[in-house]
């Protein structure tokens, strides 16, 4: 009597590597979710991508070049695409914004955050990631307290529950892409079961104390967004506080003073451009504190991936 053994069916994986940076973009928005992208300044570009879906839930594997990404509210109205995203970084850095809020992920650690809220995501250096993506649906079952902060979290090595969830979200993903692990939509509900212990924690006083001081701090560079010379010491005199305690607050959310003031006058000039609140990209480069227009275009282009002057066509 011949004895039949059942074959467990496996998803299928899918694997691309690639080194054109339009087409790579291309296959990120399709496995993830549409978002802008501008490139590093790596000659030799780079791209690869493992990915397997399953049920709710998506595993991957990438690893790719530096690069800047956003999703804006023209992209989530546009493809009503939601879903949180476990992106954990285990070569390179991971900052993202989402809001108010500005997290760095290190070696080990990984990034929790919504795809259906704007988001910009800056990868600063050749990186390698783990991401486990899964449904608001089923996020919600399994940690209700992080999809009721509306706020993004950082999974750090520091307790043992976080980091039994960070082994668990690497063991999974790795385990799916290379087809190492049976029963794996089970093992994402326990996953994200594990996840739910860790949950989000209110914010250390040095957190709360910096973005306390931020807040203050950005009533003042909204009064002088203009003003060419604003530098360290005019804001952190404006702030009540050294230079030195300024760069440490701002570090906590992985950036510095003076970038956080380019940023906040670059969103300004983009949203002014996009309203038609100016005429023209030189009148939006002084307006908003830069001296130099050619300056203003690179930065511009760097930041949202599009030249300023082609928001004003579209007005």
């Amino acid at each position: 009597m011949q004895t039949m053994t059942a074959r467990i069916s496996q998803p299928e994986v899918s694997y691309v590597r690639m080194d054109d940076v339009d087409t790579w973009h291309e296959i990120v928005c399709a496995t993830f979710s549409r978002t802008q992208y501008v490139p590093g300044e790596d000659r030799q570009f780079r791209g690869e991508l493992s990915s397997v879906s399953l049920g709710q839930a998506r595993m991957s594997r990438i690893q790719s070049s530096a690069g800047w990404f956003a999703r804006d509210s023209h992209y989530i109205q546009r493809d009503q695409f939601d879903g949180y995203m476990f992106l954990m970084a285990q070569r390179g850095e991971l900052r993202l914004t989402q809001g108010e809020d500005r997290c760095l992920a290190r070696h080990g650690e990984a990034l929790v955050y919504r795809h259906g809220t704007p988001f910009e995501l800056e990868i600063p250096q050749k990186y390698l990631a783990m991401a486990l993506w899964v449904t608001p649906e089923l996020m919600e079952r399994h940690c209700p307290a992080i999809v009721n902060s509306k706020s993004p979290i950082v999974l750090r090595q520091d307790n043992v529950n976080s980091l039994l969830a960070l082994t668990m979200i690497e063991k999974l993903c790795t385990g799916a892409v290379t087809r190492q692990t049976l029963n794996t939509e089970q093992l994402v509900g326990a996953t994200l079961d594990v996840v739910s212990t860790v949950g989000p924690e209110p914010a250390p006083v040095e957190q709360r104390h910096a973005r306390a001081l931020m807040d203050r701090l950005a009533e003042f560079v909204n009064r002088n967004i203009d003003d060419t010379d604003l530098n360290l010491d005019r804001l952190a005199e404006a702030s009540g506080v050294s230079p030195r305690t300024l760069n440490r607050a701002f570090a906590t959310g992985g950036t510095t003073p003076m970038r956080w003031v380019w940023d906040r006058r670059l969103e300004l000039a983009h949203d002014a451009l996009l309203r038609a609140r100016v005429q023209n990209v030189t009148e939006a480069a002084f307006s908003f504190g830069f001296k130099d227009v050619a300056h203003f275009s690179r930065a511009f282009s760097r930041k949202f991936g599009v030249l300023p002057s082609s928001l004003l066509k579209k007005n």
